[in-house]
């Protein structure tokens, strides 16, 4: 009897002992496909949040610097476990425009990319103001370098009349430009009239992205904004200064520069930036707006930025183009700003 003892409290303790192993290793199994990645999440989502508080912060030193004047500057660190920081030269591009004369009104396009050419189409033309003899010529001037200013006449040089109208510049349109329209008699130049005006811009921005267990996070710091971007879902997390008081919209336009070998911040997220400021320029004291004040905002985070303008302002898109246009802005004031980014760190 006591070996037949024995021997079932061997066979007891030898399937406790086996119970106990495959319960630690299910706990082990459990820990390393469910814990240690719900872990890892966990830690990228708080890398991620510390990443946009630091834009946040990022952005405010931006506008600080934008206004202090030329040559006021500033330093500050951005610090993350991982990620990759860039600073780019383009980021979203920023198109404004609005026409100056009753009974004018156009639309532009071609300017989503960085070649010469540009359209313009009449809208609408009222006489008596355009006989015959007016031709619709395009002043062109680029604002980062100011002994750069072409009049261009539109290759299917018509009298102005509703059709669209094809330009051709001698340099990229990139940057930042202004496209004066003018109703010229070529006969009595003196007679030109302003009938409209086109801005462009390439406001620049510093881009974080870290690439974690389940989808992607971004941060892009452009234009006195931050955009936040999750898994492919983007918002304006932090707004510019822009301001719209009754018939009147303010935009204070910041662009970002940088030299050629700082586009490519490197493969660590750790850095550290001097922003300096290249000036302030009131690019548009008050234009009076005569018909729709209307922009168009092209780039891969452009959605962030039109909800803002709907949302906030109550811009309208047209049905069918990426057109917004707001019909109650009469006047339009523009400051631009440019700062240059190096990373020292």
């Amino acid at each position: 009897m006591n070996d037949a003892h024995r021997s079932c409290s061997a066979v007891t303790e030898t399937l406790a002992l086996i119970i106990v192993i495959m319960i630690a290793t299910s706990s082990i199994s459990f820990i390393i496909f469910w814990g240690v990645p719900y872990m890892e999440q966990e830690k990228e989502s708080v890398i991620a949040e510390s990443a946009l508080i630091q834009f946040r912060t990022i952005n405010d030193l931006i506008q600080e610097v934008s206004g202090k004047g030329v040559n006021g500057s500033s330093m500050i660190d951005f610090v993350a476990e991982k990620g990759n920081m860039f600073i780019s030269s383009t980021g979203e591009r920023f198109i404004f425009y609005y026409s100056l004369f009753n009974g004018f009104d156009f639309n532009v396009s071609g300017l989503d990319n960085d070649d010469e050419i540009f359209f313009i189409r009449v809208e609408d033309a009222e006489p008596p103001m355009f006989w015959d003899d007016y031709y619709l010529y395009s002043d062109v001037s680029y604002l980062n370098d100011d002994s750069t200013s072409e009049d261009i006449i539109p290759i299917n040089n018509e009298v102005i009349r509703e059709i669209e109208y094809t330009y051709e510049c001698p340099y990229a349109l990139i940057e930042a430009v202004k496209i004066d329209i003018k109703a010229v008699d070529p006969g009595a130049p003196e007679d030109t009239i302003p009938v409209g005006r086109i801005w462009l811009f390439d406001p620049g921005s510093i881009y974080y992205e870290l690439v974690a267990t389940k989808g992607s996070y971004q941060m892009i710091a452009e234009n006195g904004g931050v955009i936040s971007v999750q898994n492919q879902q983007r918002y304006l997390a932090y707004e510019p200064n822009i301001r719209k008081n009754g018939e009147v919209l303010f935009v204070p336009l910041i662009q970002l520069t940088s030299t050629s070998e700082n586009v490519l911040a490197g493969d660590s997220a750790a850095r550290t930036f001097l922003i300096k400021s290249n000036g302030t320029f009131v690019r548009e004291s008050g234009a009076s707006v005569t018909t729709s004040f209307k922009c168009a905002i092209y780039g891969e985070h452009s959605s962030a930025w039109k909800n803002y303008f709907i949302s906030q302002y109550k811009f309208i898109k047209e049905d069918g183009a990426d057109i917004l246009y707001h019909r109650a802005i009469k006047t339009f004031i523009l400051t631009h700003s440019t700062c240059e980014i190096a990373i020292v760190g």
